[in-house]
């Protein structure tokens, strides 16, 4: 009994693998003829190119209307008739169509900049290799000693007022000052001097080398004088035209500071500088440039003393010797400034 149930189930087994494996095959064919049926053909038709227009307008709408695309569903094979093969016309060569005038591109790219444009840019090259040279020729020392004695001239007597160059308040200077001698680390010191025998220890203590008895007092009057150091500059650049005759053509602020007080005060001061030194030795028109710097100074707490001056200008209107001698005293406020020629040409 058990081996006719074994038997029945095997067959019964057998056949409903067969029907499934003839199920799958049916719906695999009519989806592919599903796929077939719905298979769709564009047909593209170009318009002739005898029927193009000539605009540029034209062109672009009409070149739109000629891509007419048809579509069209294709029959089941089995169920139509198919239709009897038409011959194909053979299709010309479709036309290079151009969608710019032949000079467009060269209009645009290739043709020449405005002479006013040429000659703005000519005269700007020109006019930056010129002030290089110039720039250049000052920094070399190839200038008269004319101009040498004009800038030491400026240098000595070029004493702006405090209320021109002030920028901020005292405590705030003197902290600025600090600071900027805080960052820039402890003051460099030089060689030994010739005579001073290193390996000698004349200072108990100290690391061969720095064994010499006034080497901490020299440290500490180093990063004194560096606390009195101003760290907010005011800096302009002027530019003065003197004829060969001496008389000046021209003057003008190229780079100002920031300050219109500052920058007139200093425009003044080189120009009244090179009107008195008389005619240039080039016997031609000269274009100097000249940098104008000033700041105010503040003495630390440890300053105390004098400050000495051999030219006589310490103290513009001072008399006797206060011109050649000033007191040196904590928080004092003085005017440091300085001049130097950056750039001479000759025209």
């Amino acid at each position: 009994m058990r081996g006719r149930v074994g038997t029945v189930s095997i067959g019964l087994s057998l056949t409903l693998h067969g029907v499934i494996v003839w199920w799958m095959a049916t719906r695999r064919e009519g989806a592919a003829a599903i796929v077939e049926r719905r298979t769709i053909e564009v047909d593209t038709y170009v318009m002739p190119a005898a029927a193009l227009p000539r605009s540029r307008g034209a062109v672009a709408s009409s070149s739109v209307r000629a891509a007419h695309v048809s579509r069209r569903s294709t029959v089941d094979k089995a169920t139509a008739p198919s239709a009897p093969p038409q011959a194909e016309a053979e299709p010309s060569a479709p036309k290079r169509i151009d969608l710019f005038a032949p000079d467009a591109v060269a209009k645009a790219v290739l043709s020449p900049p405005p002479a006013s444009d040429r000659d703005t840019v000519g005269s700007r090259v020109r006019e930056m290799i010129g002030d290089s040279l110039a720039r250049e020729r000052a920094q070399s020392g190839n200038v008269a000693p004319h101009w040498r004695d004009i800038e030491r001239k400026l240098v000595q007597e070029f004493h702006p007022p405090i209320g021109v160059v002030k920028q901020e308040n005292v405590v705030k200077a003197l902290g600025h000052q600090i600071l900027n001698a805080w960052l820039d680390g402890p003051p460099k010191s030089g060689a030994v001097p010739r005579g001073v025998d290193a390996s000698v220890e004349t200072l108990p203590g100290t690391p061969p080398g720095l064994n010499l008895k006034a080497l901490p007092e020299a440290q500490a009057l180093a990063v004194q004088a560096r606390w009195g150091e101003p760290a907010m500059w005011l800096r302009v650049e002027v530019e003065v035209t003197l004829d060969e005759d001496g008389h000046v053509r021209g003057a003008r602020v190229v780079k100002p500071s920031g300050r219109r007080m500052f920058d007139r005060t200093a425009l003044a001061a080189v120009e009244d500088a090179i009107r008195a030194g008389g005619a240039p030795d080039e016997h031609r028109t000269v274009v100097t440039r000249w940098l104008v710097e000033a700041a105010v100074a503040v003495s630390p707490p440890t300053a105390v003393g004098f400050r000495f001056d051999e030219t006589g200008h310490m103290n513009p209107g001072a008399k006797g010797w206060r011109k050649y001698l000033a007191p040196n005293y904590p928080m004092q406020q003085s005017v440091v400034s300085h001049v130097s020629l950056v750039a001479i040409k000759s025209e």
